[in-house]
């Protein structure tokens, strides 16, 4: 190549069709990821396990920036792509200007609390992994592995409400910024052993709620779900009662679970005080005690409740 010399020397491809084509399948979930996410070419190469556990780590990734979250329970996709852009000349010769934008309305299964949560990410700069219904994991390639799809758009739609015939509509919008994404530089990775919409769940968010004063060596707390309200103490009981399920602005010697109250009773050396806070242990240290998908806000503790 010389300097300031045009190469119109490019080739067509081969048009010859494969014993085995592929076609595009429904795309059930997405991955939003931060803009730029990439699995790189060593996990794509292990074990569908392997990679699953790799993927997992992204999802209870402890910085939230940096947080891998699936998004599933699509019901339907309304294609509202453009399509190319074509300008005609006087003389009546059509030039494609550019290819039309790929944007796709998702209608969501999973209520009004996932909607709310979804809203958190509207107009930030994204990207996606698409899953499909045949178990693809669907990104883009890049010589060091499949990069995430870049959005010019992500945005969760207010709710529609119910109006006596139909349902609530919850709606997400993804606005792609490059079409040759799912066409000349698609890429995938086919799990055939493993259904990722089984596998791959979003965190649940959980509320620490203060049920006794401080004051005292001891301190009740109960851990809800911050949309449902229900008290995961009776189903994780046997796993949350140890010290290493929490953390604090003090240090907590004993950890026990009161049926009665539905409540856990954390204990420390002094007494608890006013503005001391209280949190559950990352993601990924509850999860190493059986306490999967789960992530709590942190409890600032008052004097009497």
């Amino acid at each position: 190549m010389s300097y300031r010399e045009l190469n119109c020397s490019t080739t067509g491809a081969n048009t010859g069709i494969a014993g085995c084509i592929y076609n595009p399948k429904k795309m059930v979930g997405i991955f939003l990821v931060p803009k730029g996410a990439e699995i790189p070419t060593a996990e794509l190469a292990k074990t569908e396990a392997e990679l699953v556990t790799y993927i997992k780590t992204k999802i209870f990734e402890t910085a939230k920036n940096n947080r891998w979250y699936p998004v599933k329970e699509f019901v339907s996709m309304t294609d509202n792509s453009e399509e190319t852009v074509f300008v005609t000349k006087g003389y009546g010769t059509k030039e494609p200007v550019r290819d039309g934008k790929y944007a796709f309305i998702f209608e969501t299964n999973g209520g009004l609390c996932l909607s709310n949560s979804l809203r958190s990410f509207n107009n930030k700069k994204m990207g996606i992994f698409i899953m499909d219904d045949s178990g693809k994991l669907i990104g883009s390639y890049t010589s060091t592995g499949m990069k995430a799809i870049n959005l010019d758009l992500f945005y969760q739609h207010p709710v529609k409400q119910n109006d006596g015939t139909n349902p609530p509509l919850f709606r997400s919008e993804v606005v792609l910024t490059d079409a040759k994404d799912l066409n000349e530089n698609i890429d995938f990775y086919q799990f055939n052993d493993i259904d990722p919409l089984d596998e791959f769940s979003g965190l649940v968010d959980l509320t620490v709620k203060q049920i006794t004063d401080a004051g005292a060596a001891t301190i009740k707390v109960q851990i809800l779900e911050a949309c449902s309200k229900d008290n995961i103490g009776e189903t994780y009981n046997g796993e949350l009662d140890v010290v290493g399920a929490f953390v604090s602005t003090r240090t907590i010697t004993a950890v026990s679970y009161d049926a009665l109250t539905k409540s856990f009773i954390l204990t420390v050396a002094t007494t608890w005080a006013a503005a001391d806070t209280i949190a559950l242990a990352s993601p990924t240290a509850l999860a190493a005690l059986l306490v999967v998908g789960f992530e709590s806000d942190t409890l600032a503790v008052v004097a009497t409740v």
